[in-house]
């Protein structure tokens, strides 16, 4: 008998860009980068396909001060008292999600979150957006003014398909592909 693995729904993610919240708690970057040790305690206590309650997420609530946590593919998000803090997920840890959401396994490690880089931030993305569109507006403008995609197959304008990565948790609602 194989062990169907539960899903969970993910945590909810407003706005995009311009000042994005998680549960109604601002989301800042990090400033300075964190170690995160995972145990096989931890490993125990968890669930696959869960960025709340993954064996990464639970490593990150025993620290002082954290209430909650959210391990994503490529963020983790932390709960402070008064706000969320955001910090990228290093290579190591994303494999480690994707065998604990398909496996069930997971190996006890340290990793190191590190901020956002520079051209990751808030202020960074919401800047090249005011460059690319007309007129320094927010928006992107109704008829797309970018050039086609000049490759091989399936058409001239079309672009490969991006690969996606299945069977692990699900993206933060509020995010696009």
């Amino acid at each position: 008998m194989v062990k169907k693995l539960k899903t969970y729904k993910s945590h909810i993610v407003s706005g995009a860009s311009a000042g994005m919240k998680i549960n109604g708690k601002r989301v800042v970057d990090a400033k300075k980068p964190l170690m995160l040790e995972v145990t096989g305690d931890d490993i125990k206590h968890s669930n696959p396909l869960d960025p709340a309650g993954c064996a990464a997420a639970v490593a990150v609530m025993r620290q002082e001060g954290v209430a909650h946590a959210y391990v994503h593919l490529s963020k983790v998000y932390i709960e402070q008292p008064t706000r969320w803090v955001r910090y990228e997920s290093p290579r190591a840890l994303r494999q480690e999600v994707v065998v604990f959401d398909r496996k069930g396994e997971f190996e006890p490690n340290e990793f190191k979150l590190n901020a956002p880089p520079p051209s990751q931030k808030r202020e960074a993305r919401q800047a090249y957006y005011r460059l690319q569109v007309p007129g320094g507006k927010t928006a992107l403008p109704r008829k797309s003014t970018w050039k086609t995609y000049k490759g091989k197959g399936r058409g001239a304008g079309s672009r490969p398909r991006q690969h996606v990565t299945t069977k692990v948790r699900a993206r933060p609602s509020g995010f696009t592909k």
